[in-house]
């Protein structure tokens, strides 16, 4: 009795460090979207995907350019866009390479670039945007 004891204690160790292991590891993939701008593009996704087919189905007829329009709209909608994204990453997840990941990210470099990339809009910002430009050649 002692031993089964013992032996479910154990399993129960190890199922309790694979969740917490599984938190990291959902907690790093969030990170990694969220600081490398991914969730921001999401938004766009379904746009896009919409925009393509209409150029693509031209000489559809209606019923079947509807259809596909709804089978679009299914397939790229951001929360699905999303969580296939995140199960990929899931399954090909490699925590020392998302740690030197999301330090890339938060490094002063890429903190730069991502700042200038949202300020390229404005055409006043194009100075800066050449002269980090030319600071990195």
């Amino acid at each position: 009795m002692q031993t089964v004891r013992t032996l479910l204690g154990g399993i129960l160790l190890c199922l309790l460090a694979l969740q917490a292991q599984a938190a990291d590891k959902r907690e790093q993939i969030d990170t990694m979207l969220e600081q490398s701008g991914f969730n921001k593009l999401l938004q766009y996704v379904p746009d896009f995907a919409q925009a393509v087919l209409r150029q693509s189905s031209g000489a559809l007829e209606p019923e079947a350019s509807s259809a596909l329009s709804a089978a679009f709209s299914d397939a790229f909608a951001t929360p699905a866009v999303q969580r296939d994204v995140i199960e990929i990453l899931s399954a090909h997840y490699d925590e020392a390479r998302a740690s030197a990941y999301i330090e890339q990210l938060r490094s002063p470099i890429s903190l730069r670039m991502a700042e200038l990339e949202r300020s390229t809009s404005d055409p006043a910002n194009l100075d800066d945007v050449k002269a980090f430009a030319a600071s990195l050649q």
